[in-house]
């Protein structure tokens, strides 16, 4: 919750906050994290399809060619989270550099 932080000392402040470093760097290992669930998921979702691919054209009489392509439902509700926390995390870096650089533009 660094991104939290960030903006709320942006909102407490009368000028312009020294820049703050530690939470930023916070961020941006949050936004690793996060990719990193991401990816992990989504190679397990990956797996899983290949693998219900693989049954079903085992197990039917008609080859007629057609795979799903389409990530198990057990999958998705992760993946989305992951995804969203990574925009989340991306839009209050960008509104903390946009304002600090917006402040920084109004003294020229």
């Amino acid at each position: 919750q660094q991104w939290k932080d960030l903006l709320l000392d942006l909102k407490r402040s009368d000028w312009l906050p020294a820049y703050n470093d530690e939470n930023v760097k916070a961020v941006h290992s949050e936004i690793k994290i996060h990719f990193n669930e991401l990816n992990d998921q989504a190679k397990a979702a990956a797996q899983v399809t290949a693998d219900r691919n693989k049954r079903s054209s085992s197990n039917s009489n008609d080859d007629d060619g057609k795979k799903s392509t389409s990530l198990p439902m057990e999958s998705r509700p992760a993946i989305v989270l992951h995804e969203t926390a990574i925009r989340r995390n991306k839009r209050c870096l960008l509104a903390y550099h946009k304002y600090r650089l917006d402040k920084l533009k109004s003294l020229c």
